[in-house]
């Protein structure tokens, strides 16, 4: 059965290791994953706080949990929800900028920058749709080159 599994969580730095390391260790994790077993999702993040949404096959999604927890880079994780539908059409790592559609969200709630953890359960839930939106949105591409710009031959 395919699920979608998503939550908000703090990323855990210590001193030996940067932010960098721990993003690149999720992400290949994530990756191997991704291209063995066709696990799509999304994964944004920014000041230690981020949004990690996985789908795939329950069992699948239960490994790869367990293995992200064995990294033991995050935590204060809140879930959010596990539906059966599917959103996500590959799997990809994301920083939320300030010019964002999500940052828009945040700040309409008084917060000053990406702090998931901050908002209630209701407004996590609203954010999860406004991160799914931000990711179609960014999915559709422009036409570009040549042809469009008007270029004629002559």
């Amino acid at each position: 059965m395919k699920i979608k599994y998503c939550y908000f969580g703090l990323v855990k730095l210590n001193e030996k290791e940067t932010l960098i390391d721990h993003l690149f260790s999720i992400q290949r994790l994530i990756l191997k994953f991704s291209q063995q077993y066709e696990i799509n999702g999304v994964f944004y993040y920014a000041h230690q706080s981020f949004f990690h949404c996985l789908e795939g096959d329950a069992d699948v999604i239960d490994i790869l949990l367990s293995k992200l927890e064995q990294l033991q880079i995050l935590y204060s994780c809140k879930h959010v929800n596990a539906v059966d539908t599917v959103s996500y059409s590959s799997w990809s790592m994301r920083y939320v900028t300030k010019d964002s559609e999500i940052f828009e969200f945040l700040k309409a709630r008084n917060l000053n920058k990406f702090q998931p953890l901050a908002l209630d359960s209701s407004d996590r839930e609203k954010l999860v749709t406004v991160i799914e939106a931000q990711y179609t949105t960014n999915k559709v591409k422009s036409k570009k080159g040549y042809k469009v710009r008007g270029y004629k031959a002559y």
